[in-house]
């Protein structure tokens, strides 16, 4: 018997986005201590003031860090999406509804299905029941973070060949050439 393993992605959602705007200001502050630095002192890393930035940065890149959440999700089977599809044909008018062949707005109805695991920052199994909680969290969404599942969703779903590096085969071709 042939055993079929469906693609997977992996969509990291981080909990807390309210450092956003002061991760933003901190990238701000970072590019006008560099801005002000020679160009042999940045090489270096002599300025005291670019140092300080630069530290700010990373440490609320840290802080969100620490809040991540990784949804592994898998592509349904054959039947399931074209079932899924049919049921959900685009919404008139809509461009992106109708670039993808159904209602994008409906994905929550088999994403729940798709999620197979979710581990947090720290690389540990989450208690999650994504037929359970997958709709409240789901409403607590961005228009970004929910943008995320759905591409990855419609990627999963898509998918039909494994992948294939062009660079990876030209390097091994060119190495085997030597």
């Amino acid at each position: 018997m042939i055993t079929i393993k469906r693609a997977r992605r992996v969509v990291d959602l981080v909990t807390d986005l309210s450092l956003a705007e002061e991760y933003t200001a901190a990238l701000r502050a970072l590019d006008e201590a560099r801005g002000t630095m020679p160009s042999v002192a940045m090489e270096v890393g002599e300025s005291p003031d670019v140092k300080a930035a630069a530290e700010a940065v990373l440490d609320l890149e840290r802080q969100m860090a620490a809040t991540r959440m990784s949804f592994t999700v898998e592509a349904v089977t054959r039947l399931r999406w074209a079932e899924f599809v049919a049921a959900h044909p685009p919404r008139e008018g809509n461009d992106m509804d109708r670039a993808q062949g159904f209602d994008v707005s409906s994905l929550d109805e088999i994403i729940p299905e798709s999620i197979k695991a979710v581990h947090g920052a720290d690389g540990k199994p989450v208690d999650f029941n994504p037929k359970v909680e997958w709709a409240a969290l789901s409403a607590e969404l961005a228009d970004g973070q929910w943008s995320e599942f759905a591409a990855a969703i419609v990627t999963v779903n898509g998918a039909s060949e494994a992948p294939k590096s062009r660079v990876a085969s030209l390097a091994m071709r060119s190495s085997d050439k030597s």
